[in-house]
C-alpha cells in the first residue's frame, strides 16, 4: 500500500476509476433521456430494464453500480478478443486472395453509397459471418475455454473423471480436428461457416 501511495499507482488507478465511471454513468444518461431515438434495445436498455422492474418489485438489489460493473467486464473482455479476431481475419484474408474477393464483393454490395457498413446491415453480410466463424476456428481468442467443475462422474475417452473435477475444453485443438474438419489447417469459410453454430453458452 505504501508503495503504491509512494510511486504514484494508487491516485492513477483510482483517477482512471473515476473516469471510467463517470464514462459509464454518461452512457447510462443517454440510454435514459426521454427523447432518444432507437431501433432496437442494447444490452444497456435491457439492464435498466432489470434494474427497473427489480425497484418496482421492492427487491433493488440491480442497482446502476452493477450495471456498470457488467459494462467493465464487457469492455475489458471485448478489446483483447475482438481485436484478435479482427487481426486473424485479416491475415487470412491476405493468404486467401479469393476469400477476400468475395468478401470485399458482399460488402460493397451491400454498403453501397452509404459508405460504412451499420448493424442493420450485419444480418446481409452472410459470407462475412462465415469468414468470421472460420477465423474462431483456426485462431480463436481463447484456446481453452472456462473451466467446468464435474458434477457426478463420468468417464470420457475412456478416462475416469471424479466429481468436483476442473474441466479445460481445448477449442483450439477441437477446431483443428481431422477427425471432424476436412482439411483441417486450411482456411476455407464456406464448410465451417455452415456447419458452426456460434450460441450463448448458459453457466
Amino acid at each position: 500500500m505504501i508503495v503504491d501511495w509512494l510511486t504514484g499507482h494508487r491516485a492513477r488507478m483510482e483517477r482512471v476509476f473515476h473516469e471510467l465511471d463517470t464514462f459509464f454513468q454518461h452512457v447510462i444518461d443517454n440510454h435514459l433521456k426521454p427523447g432518444r431515438i432507437k431501433d432496437h434495445d442494447d444490452m444497456i436498455d435491457v439492464l435498466l430494464r432489470i434494474e427497473k422492474e427489480q425497484t418496482e418489485l421492492g427487491a433493488s438489489q440491480f442497482t446502476s453500480d452493477n450495471i456498470k460493473a457488467v459494462l467493465l467486464n464487457l469492455f475489458l473482455g471485448g478489446v483483447d478478443t475482438s481485436s484478435l479476431t479482427v487481426n486473424w481475419a485479416m491475415a487470412e484474408l491476405v493468404r486467401n486472395p479469393r476469400v477476400m474477393k468475395k468478401v470485399q464483393d458482399e460488402v460493397r454490395k451491400c454498403v453501397g453509397k452509404k459508405g460504412r457498413v451499420t448493424e442493420g446491415d450485419v444480418d446481409q453480410l452472410e459470407y462475412l459471418r462465415m469468414v468470421i466463424k472460420e477465423t474462431l476456428r483456426l485462431h480463436p481468442p481463447a484456446p481453452l475455454l472456462l473451466p467446468r467443475e464435474t458434477m457426478s462422474h463420468c468417464i470420457v475417452s475412456g478416462y475416469n473423471i471424479y466429481p468436483k473435477t476442473l474441466v479445460h475444453v481445448n477449442v483450439r485443438a477441437i477446431g483443428r480436428d481431422p477427425k471432424y474438419w476436412r482439411d483441417p489447417e486450411e482456411f476455407f469459410p464456406e464448410i465451417s461457416g455452415q456447419l458452426l453454430r456460434l450460441q450463448w453458452t448458459k453457466f
